[in-house]
């Protein structure tokens, strides 16, 4: 069984931890991640919203499944982009570090 990492708060609404059981669950999560992952790996030092439109997901799907990667050791950030005015964080691989 696959280990996943929180991604609601203990003093998060109870609806918080069933969205997260049912994204996890239905497979949705995991589908998510190898999406992000695989754009990265073509695509690396892309910015959370350049990610998010090449997938066509919204940023916060992206924001989250990326924050899944981090924690897995299988992304992270570096240096700082910028997207539709806003600063975003770069996302790298593991094999850039």
């Amino acid at each position: 069984m696959i280990r996943w990492p929180p991604v609601h708060h203990t003093n998060d609404p109870i609806t918080s931890a069933l969205a997260e059981a049912q994204i996890t669950f239905s497979g949705a999560r995991a589908s998510i991640m190898k999406r992000c992952l695989w754009y990265i790996e073509d695509n690396p030092g892309k910015v959370a919203g350049e990610i998010s439109e090449a997938l066509g997901l919204t940023s916060w799907q992206v924001m989250k499944r990326l924050s899944d990667l981090k924690s897995k050791g299988l992304v992270y950030q570096n240096g700082v982009g910028e997207y539709e005015n806003h600063k975003q964080m770069r996302w790298w691989t593991a094999q850039y570090q």
